[in-house]
């Protein structure tokens, strides 16, 4: 069975790498060729509940070092990998999250505006973040730190919300 890469330079430890090029990537060649095996490198616990999400979490893996070349007989690549595809609009990519969200329950409280903070995140910090989560919890919003949050948690905020506020990324 060919193996279906799983990973890309910046997907290791970066959740905006692993959700916009690598879920896509997993779901088109799974979808493509449902007996492929997964190539990852060591994985983290949100890679996990990800692939639990989208029903890839007992799919048979072929564990890559996280450095260094592999040599493969046969592979699935998809352009997702490269990055190419990462602000254009694509079906499958929506395919993917739309299966994490439904693999999520509802939840029966009533819209919500929340805050992602990023105050124990080393980069991309707002400078008054302090203030302004003062200011946005006077005004009705949850303050939530996304990464104290499994996977279906952070799927069921941002799928729940009426308003979301954070700062941006890369």
């Amino acid at each position: 069975a060919p193996v279906t890469l799983g990973r890309n330079r910046g997907s290791p430890g970066n959740w905006y790498h692993w959700l916009i090029q690598v879920v896509p990537s997993i779901h088109a060649s799974l979808q493509a060729n449902p007996n492929a095996r997964l190539g990852l490198g060591p994985t983290q616990t949100w890679h996990e509940q990800t692939l639990h999400l989208l029903g890839y979490g007992s799919v048979p893996r072929e564990i890559m070092a996280p450095t260094g070349q592999v040599r493969l007989r046969k592979t699935d690549y998809t352009e997702f990998l490269s990055g190419q595809l990462a602000l254009d609009v694509s079906a499958c990519a929506l395919e993917a999250w739309s299966r994490m969200r439904e693999a999520v329950p509802e939840r029966f409280d009533s819209r919500s505006r929340i805050y992602i903070a990023r105050s124990d995140a080393p980069h991309r910090r707002v400078l008054n973040d302090d203030a302004l989560m003062l200011a946005l919890e006077a005004r009705g919003f949850s303050v939530l730190e996304s990464s104290k949050m499994t996977v279906a948690e952070q799927v069921a905020a941002f799928r729940d919300a009426q308003i979301v506020v954070g700062p941006h990324g890369a």
